[in-house]
């Protein structure tokens, strides 16, 4: 809104040529554009999705990996043309009752579950400060996304990987007056499930994103 009202209230002062440079500049800045998937795998195919974080995470933030593979999972449920999924509660089940799940061999995991497709994010970052200043927000997620293709020739090797990494505010000097901790969380959580379910469907993204 504000770039709109300093926009109109520049056109006056300039000339056609400029005129039309400054609406092209801001089209494109508020404008999205299509971007493809990265993993086009999992059409036709039927898929799980865990999620691995190290007891230091998942102590600061117990509602952390629960809350991505439930989000995830349904994000992809609705956009990507896998033909079956092991629904997320199922995933969080099977990760209580077998805690040593990550040291299972990926093929034999998916086969248990019957997913031709393990999709498995290992976080390595999360935090809502900078290291060493409590007061102010500097909130990060960020992991490393696996594919594991079961009915392929490596069955317990990943097919793909990419890294995802996401943080909030958007800039420097905000603290609790200006935000709360949930809401950091909020956002971290839907950047992050955006950015790791981007992998694998074409989507629209913004020219300019914030993350």
């Amino acid at each position: 809104m504000i770039r709109s009202l300093l926009l109109f209230a520049l056109l006056p002062l300039l000339s056609g040529c400029e005129i039309a440079g400054v609406m092209a500049a801001s089209y494109h800045a508020t404008g999205t554009h299509e971007v493809y998937a990265e993993y086009q795998g999992l059409d036709d195919q039927s898929f799980a999705v865990f999620i691995a974080a190290d007891r230091t995470i998942q102590a600061q933030n117990p509602r952390l990996v629960p809350r991505l593979t439930t989000a995830i999972t349904a994000q992809l449920v609705a956009n990507t043309g896998a033909t079956g999924y092991v629904p997320a509660a199922l995933v969080l089940d099977y990760t209580f009752n077998h805690p040593s799940w990550p040291a299972k061999p990926y093929g034999e995991l998916a086969e248990e579950l019957g997913v031709t497709r393990l999709i498995v994010i290992d976080l390595y970052e999360h935090r809502l400060n900078e290291r060493g200043n409590s007061y102010l927000w500097q909130g990060v997620v960020a992991g490393n996304v696996g594919v594991v293709e079961a009915d392929g020739a490596f069955p317990n090797d990943f097919a793909y990987t990419s890294g995802v990494s996401v943080g909030f505010p958007d800039g420097d000097g905000y603290g609790p007056d200006d935000f709360g901790a949930d809401q950091i969380l909020a956002v971290l959580e839907r950047r992050f499930t955006n950015r790791a379910s981007w992998l694998f469907y074409d989507h629209e993204e913004d020219n300019e994103p914030d993350y």
